[in-house]
Parts: C-alpha cells; structure tokens; sequence
C-alpha cells in the first residue's frame, strides 16, 4: 500500500535518538530496589533465520533483566547521550540481561537465544516510544531494531521513565528499522536500511533478521517511508512484567 508524502510534526523527526526525559525531574526511584523484570513483545512479521526466511510469522522476543539496571542511555564513553528536544538523556535503557526469540510460521515453532551484548530494552519519555534495540546499524546502536513501537498506547505507557520497572501492557505502531527515524537529520523522506548486513548471532548457530513489509511508501518508485514515524503499518503488542522469574 502506498500513500502521497505526508510530513510529521518536527518536533517528533528524531524520536528515539533525539528524545529524551522530560529533565533530569524525572525519577528512577522504582528502580531502586532490584528486582527481576521481563519485558516482552509480539509482532506478525517478516523474519530470516539463516538462510530460510518466513513471511508473516508471529514473532515474540523476549528480554529477562533486573530493574536496578534500568538507566540513562549512555555512549561507548559512559557519557549519557544528549537529546535535541527534551534534555538529558536521550532515552533509558537496560542492557544487562539475556534476550531470547520465538517464532511461529506454517504450523511450526522456532525459539532460540541472542548471544549476549547485542540487545537492549530502551524507552523514550520525550517523544513516546518503547521496545527492543540493538548494538548494530552503521553507527552500533540501532534504538527500534529489532522491534520498538510508537504511538498508540506504547505512546503514552513512555512518559514515565519508571515505566521499565513497573508493570505495563502496551501497544502501538511496530518498526524494525535500521536508521531509525526516516528523515532523521534532513527534510527529504528516505527508507529503514537493510538488516541483511546487521546479523543478529543467536545460540542456534545461525543469525537472525528482522524485517519491516507492512509500511507507508511515498509512491516514487522507491522503498522510502513517508509519514516519518508514523510510517509504520504494522502494530504489535509489548509488555512489562515486574518480579518474572524463570
């Protein structure tokens, strides 16, 4: 499906790596104490396992961290990093933990784990955003891919940063995009880059993709993404789930 171009409000273009909390105000206090969270998400979408791809697959990922490790983004210095709207941080995160997938296609079920390093749970309280990231794309940290949403009810559940430690069932546009947002830093529209050169390792032995087919394209003749961060067509569903333990 395809739509004329659409433009987003501005102060929305950079989302999660130009958000951040509403001042430094905002408190992790329910953080504090440690305490085993899981956090979860569900999608219908493309994926790759190797070299066998699955269109339409019910696909949940799967985080299982401790909320004492909830904090502000920060780069490969320890500095947090900065947003543009809202202050600092960008955003929260949490990045220790184990990751693992699961998904379903043709009657059959495939799970496996991400090897460790490679998967955050990040939230966004400025602009309103939530989900799974990665330490990957072309600048090593990709904040929707594999899996973030935006609007919706996954919108309003990111104002608080305390919401990855507290409990929470969301839901709201579903993006897999490497180069998250479209437009980001620039007016013209542009596309999510390919996962294919960003592999995601996993305990199976081979890597893991992540694909974004349901989307609002500019009608140019290219793959590029109109409506900025409402360009997604896809919904899913994620949730918080404080004191899990396996």
């Amino acid at each position: 499906m395809k739509t004329s171009t659409t433009h987003a409000r501005s102060c929305c273009l950079r989302a999660f790596l130009a958000a951040a909390a509403s001042g430094a105000a905002l408190s992790l206090a329910s953080a504090a104490l440690a305490e085993p969270v899981a956090y979860r998400a569900t999608v219908v979408t493309d994926v790759r396992l190797g070299d066998r791809s699955y269109h339409n697959a019910a696909l949940k990922l799967t985080f299982i961290g401790d909320s004492v490790n909830v904090a502000p983004a920060t780069d490969s210095s320890g500095n947090v990093i900065p947003s543009v709207f809202c202050g600092s941080p960008a955003f929260f995160w949490i990045t220790q933990g184990h990751a693992a997938f699961s998904f379903q296609s043709g009657g059959k079920t495939v799970s496996g784990h991400f090897l460790p390093g490679q998967i955050f749970v990040a939230l966004d309280p400025c602009n309103g955003g939530i989900g799974f990231g990665s330490f990957t794309g072309p600048h090593g940290l990709e904040p929707v891919y594999p899996l973030g949403f935006s609007h919706g009810s996954a919108e309003n559940a990111a104002f608080s940063a305390t919401a990855l430690s507290t409990a929470a069932n969301t839901s709201g546009n579903a993006w897999s995009c490497i180069g998250f947002p479209p437009s980001f830093g620039g007016s013209a529209e542009t596309g999510c880059a390919s996962p294919d050169p960003y592999p995601l390792h996993t305990d199976l032995g081979e890597d893991f993709f992540v694909y974004m087919p349901y989307k609002f394209l500019c009608g140019d003749g290219t793959d590029n993404i109109c409506l900025q961060i409402s360009g997604s067509m896809n919904r899913g569903t994620f949730s918080i789930v404080p004191g899990f333990s396996e």
